[in-house]
């Protein structure tokens, strides 16, 4: 007797069992508010309740649905290979036709497993990539540690707002003005819509060019050429793929309990020298040391925060020094450091993501002897939001001032569906 892993259904909105196999021979029968699912190798959705029914143990030929708007209606999957798969549907029931057998639920949080893994125990699944947690969330998960915030969490951190005030986390979109990695510039134009008294503007960017997240779509581990959960490049470039996208971010923002590392006030009062815009390795000891001496505690579910002092540094370099750094390639910048040690920190924390106000958060190029990156094991094995080029410079002094280093972090990204990238959008609120 043939049994299907149903492990997409945790992404509903309905509470679901962790792990849901439903036998398949006219015997098992699912329901909960939300949708309805029929399998007879054969998907159909509806909203209203779910159902899950499985009727046939043989397959059946695998093709397309079409588009289908009526309800009387609903869109058909034929699944060749029912053992193992995902899908994706639209309440509404615009459905565009799909040509690929796997698919990705909505971005909706998946539950937190009981007791979470530490780095000694990755990979969850000896096929995977060495360093990854595939799976860890579920085999259709687009959300990564975001599914750290939690309902919970957010309340917990909402306890941290005292004063009311907001400090913005984003450096103007205009900056830098010359980008690394031979990136686009920001490019702003405003448009007179004469003879009214009415004016619209027009911007184009590349979203990796200043502040920004990295989304799980940006950066796969670069041996095996696969991102987050075993997305292949070609996954992402099908036509009509959303899987991975930073809409899913978007759905429910990024909001929680931020902590900020300033590494580089730490450095100058001991001395330290360093250029920001050159390449530096940022001591993971040193932000265990600073995290101690400004009573900082790691909590699951945090950003992390580490200010490099690069957008200070870069703002000081005349426009030719920019030019001229623009053309070096690889870049060269201060970021956090590249060892098997702080990869353990990173993941062991269970930090829902990090940033700084560095073009990588990590120091680049890579000074790992092996020559990997952060990037691969923190957005393609973990699936761990990356922001880089936050304008921390605001925010450094009113922690200063306070003298806390706690704060109410809230970040909405572009809802782009499919999108790599996107500015932050971020406050820090006390």
């Amino acid at each position: 007797m043939q049994r299907i892993r149903l492990i997409d259904l945790r992404r509903l909105t309905c509470p679901l069992p962790a792990i849901l196999e439903v036998t398949v021979n006219r015997i098992s029968c699912l329901e909960y508010s939300g949708c309805v699912i029929l399998l007879e190798h054969h998907v159909f959705l509806k909203s209203a309740s779910l159902r899950v029914n499985c009727l046939r143990d043989e397959p059946q030929p695998t093709s397309d649905f079409p588009a289908q708007t009526h309800r009387r209606n609903p869109p058909r999957l034929h699944l060749q290979q029912p053992t193992s798969y995902t899908y994706t549907f639209d309440p509404l029931w615009s459905l565009s036709p799909i040509t690929s057998t796997k698919y990705r639920l909505p971005n909706i949080t998946m539950p937190i497993p009981d007791k979470l893994p530490t780095y000694a125990d990755l990979p969850l699944d000896p096929s995977h990539p060495p360093g990854s947690a595939w799976g860890l969330y579920g085999e259709s998960d687009n959300l990564g540690t975001l599914n750290l915030l939690t309902p919970d969490n957010t309340l917990a951190a909402a306890s941290l707002i005292k004063t009311g005030t907001r400090i913005s986390l984003n450096w103007p979109l205009q900056n830098p003005s010359h980008p690394g990695f031979l990136r686009q510039k920001f490019n702003h134009k405003i448009i007179q819509k004469a003879p009214r008294c009415v004016n619209d503007d027009v911007i184009e960017m590349n979203t990796q060019s200043g502040s920004q997240w990295d989304g799980l779509r940006h950066f796969g581990f670069q041996g095996v050429r696969k991102f987050y959960g075993g997305v292949t490049m070609e996954e992402i470039h099908e036509e009509g793929s959303t899987t991975l996208g930073i809409h899913h971010m978007a759905k429910q923002g990024i909001v929680g309990r931020a902590v900020l590392i300033d590494y580089r006030s730490w450095a100058v009062k001991q001395g330290i020298e360093y250029d920001a815009c050159d390449t530096y390795s940022i001591p993971l000891d040193s932000v265990l040391e600073i995290a101690k001496e400004k009573n900082i505690t790691f909590r699951q579910g945090d950003i992390l925060i580490i200010r490099s002092g690069f957008t200070e540094a870069y703002q000081a370099l005349s426009v030719e020094e920019r030019e001229k750094r623009s053309k070096v390639v690889p870049p060269h910048f201060a970021g956090f450091e590249q060892s098997t040690t702080s990869r353990s920190f990173l993941f062991d924390t269970h930090f829902a993501a990090i940033a700084s106000d560095a073009p990588a958060f990590e120091c680049w190029p890579t000074q790992s002897p092996e020559g990997w990156a952060l990037h691969e094991f923190v957005l393609a094995g973990w699936g761990m939001p990356i922001g880089e080029m936050f304008w921390l410079e605001d925010l450094v002094k009113e922690c200063e001032r306070l003298g806390r280093w706690e704060f109410f972090f809230v970040s909405e990204p572009l809802a782009v569906v499919g999108g790599v990238a996107s500015p932050p959008n971020a406050l820090a609120i006390f």
